[in-house]
């Protein structure tokens, strides 16, 4: 099989790198229609995302794995989406403003269920960074104004941020000095009883041939955690293979740090993961290859696994596309380990990624299989409202480029206080006390990094 690889997203060279070229460029943008958007690009040197978050607040989506993100703040328009099309009319208003400059994102956050709807933002300020380099693209709303005033304010916000640095975060595979991720874990209070109750009435739906895969969540009450963006920072050194994302504002933020990718779409190429089926991580070298080894071969996760695969092609297909792939590996993280199988396509041109994303969430590692039955019966089994969690969740440009996680190993902070969420895939097979332990592994990792006080 001859894959197709992925080009990097390459950051905008096309940028101004001084005071003088900004207020030349300022003038041309602005001589543009009033009620237009404006944009320029400006060289940001060495900027660190979580970083910039902290000095700065307020509305934002914050978006990285390995080193390559944004980190969009602040608003210039935006909107909120709801019912079955919702991602068609996401894709028509952002197309209906018009032409946007080059380097401009549009930030998106979407609950798991049509009706909870999803918002889309058009930010002030969007930080793009990949390694050591970022540029800082910045949009406003063109009304003819002082071009020397925007020029100072865009010069000394880009000036005040570079060379901010953020934490060094947790390494990947160590715990931070004083947290005992066993007793944050004891304090959180998911409920054992009705999650086991709903993974046998799915047990009993799928002997019935009901439905041969139900995806089941559980909310865990994580406590108080007076410091998100550390939080954040924990994670991303835990889990630097994993989408690390914050999205929201200084009240309220859906988090996390996902292995999933949704959908990655770059000058005609998509990119997608079958992600499902699970095992923890040994406790040395031989225990972690031998986890890894029945991983690979468990029947039940292989199924699993296999009903994901089957999905994703059979919807690539219905949008007119070819999938390749290779077999399933092992991605290993910091505490759980996954069978994980990328798969690429060529793009027609006139594809967005928002036609993607509406035919592949919910894939089956989050929702089941029927789609529409075993989504049915979430809502009867799970016993909580899922709002963005397992959602769709990243960036859009104007080209219909762009990137989205599937917004698990997540939780929501607001005010100060922190509910995480983690689920588990039930077929034919599933015993419900090792479902039970498998979403206690899951939720692990966030325990760790919030080191909230229950």
């Amino acid at each position: 099989m001859i894959f197709i690889v992925m080009p990097v997203m390459p950051l905008f060279l096309n940028c101004v790198g001084s005071y003088e070229a900004l207020v030349e460029r300022l003038g041309e943008v602005c001589l543009g229609v009033r009620g237009s958007i404006g944009s320029v690009v400006v060289d940001g040197g060495e900027v660190d995302l979580l970083a910039v978050l902290r000095v700065e607040g307020g509305r934002h989506l914050y978006f990285e794995r390995d080193g390559v993100g944004m980190l969009g703040l602040g608003t210039v328009r935006e909107e909120r989406f709801e019912g079955g099309d919702r991602f068609d009319e996401a894709r028509r208003w952002m197309e209906g403003l018009g032409g946007v400059g080059e380097g401009v994102r549009f930030c998106c956050g979407f609950s798991f269920f049509d009706e909870a709807g999803g918002d889309v933002f058009l930010p002030r300020w969007s930080v793009l960074r990949e390694g050591d380099k970022a540029v800082v693209v910045v949009c406003w709303e063109l009304d003819g104004g002082d071009v020397e005033g925007l020029a100072g304010e865009i010069w000394g916000r880009v000036l005040g941020w570079r060379g901010l640095r953020g934490r060094a975060g947790m390494r990947e595979g160590a715990d931070e000095e004083g947290t005992e991720s066993a007793s944050v874990l004891r304090g959180m209070g998911g409920d054992e009883k009705s999650f086991l109750a709903g993974v046998r009435e799915a047990l009993r739906a799928i002997d019935q041939g009901v439905v041969e895969k139900v995806v089941l969540g559980q909310i865990f009450e994580a406590g108080k955690c007076a410091d998100l963006v550390g939080a954040i920072d924990r994670l991303r050194g835990m889990y630097s293979r994993c989408y690390v994302f914050s999205e929201g504002d200084d009240d309220m933020a859906f988090f996390g740090a996902s292995p999933e990718r949704l959908v990655s779409v770059w000058d005609g190429i998509l990119e997608t993961d079958a992600l499902a089926g699970s095992a923890r991580r040994g406790k040395d070298a031989a225990d972690d290859a031998m986890l890894g080894e029945s991983l690979l071969r468990s029947f039940k996760d292989g199924y699993e696994h296999r009903l994901v695969i089957d999905f994703i092609q059979e919807e690539l297909v219905k949008l007119g596309l070819v999938g390749e792939m290779g077999i399933p590996v092992l991605m290993r993280l910091l505490n759980i380990q996954h069978l994980h199988t990328p798969i690429v396509a060529k793009l027609m041109k006139s594809m967005h990624v928002l036609d993607v994303v509406g035919r592949l969430h919910p894939t089956p590692a989050v929702a089941g299989v029927p789609r529409a039955i075993a989504c049915a019966l979430i809502r009867t089994f799970e016993g909580f409202d899922r709002g963005r969690f397992a959602g769709p969740i990243g960036w859009v440009d104007g080209n219909g480029n762009g990137e989205f996680a599937v917004g698990i190993r997540s939780g929501i902070w607001r005010d100060g206080w922190v509910r995480v969420f983690a689920g588990a895939g039930i077929v034919a097979g599933s015993d419900p006390e090792r479902e039970w332990a498998e979403v206690l592994m899951k939720v692990e990792g966030l325990g760790r990094a919030l080191g909230t006080e229950t």
